[in-house]
């Protein structure tokens, strides 16, 4: 993985998450690479990891409207943030169900160091 991608794992969620979108929109997606993105199974099947992704990496929303709690909260807990990101004349908020090993936590999930791995596969606009 490139150096400058390494070092977006040790960021808070929202930050890495806002950050990934960024080389994403600078990225050309496939409709089959737009999926893995949109829909969890097709992510959990694409980006091989100990560890599964539960809900989907970014979701579609409306461009001209509001983001709404239905929008950004399943099952009544938080899990997209409220900003929206736009690729491709589409918008989309962005998960934030993060998880990175870091010193003094007991968590050993990572779902972040595999999603760069296949970020860094993408080809640059």
């Amino acid at each position: 993985m490139r150096p400058e991608l390494e070092k977006l794992l040790s960021l808070k969620n929202e930050d890495f998450v806002k950050k990934v979108f960024l080389l994403i929109q600078k990225s050309v997606l496939t409709d089959e690479k737009l999926l893995v993105l949109t829909d969890v199974y097709y992510a959990n099947k694409t980006i091989k990891g100990r560890n599964r992704y539960t809900y989907p990496i970014i979701r579609e929303v409306p461009v001209y409207s509001e983001v709404t709690q239905e929008m950004t909260h399943i099952g009544g807990n938080r899990r997209y943030y409220d900003d929206k990101f736009f690729y491709d004349g589409r918008a989309y908020i962005l998960c934030n169900d993060w998880y990175y090993p870091s010193e003094g936590k007991k968590n050993t999930k990572d779902t972040r160091t595999k999603f760069l791995e296949w970020i860094d596969t993408l080809e640059r606009i």
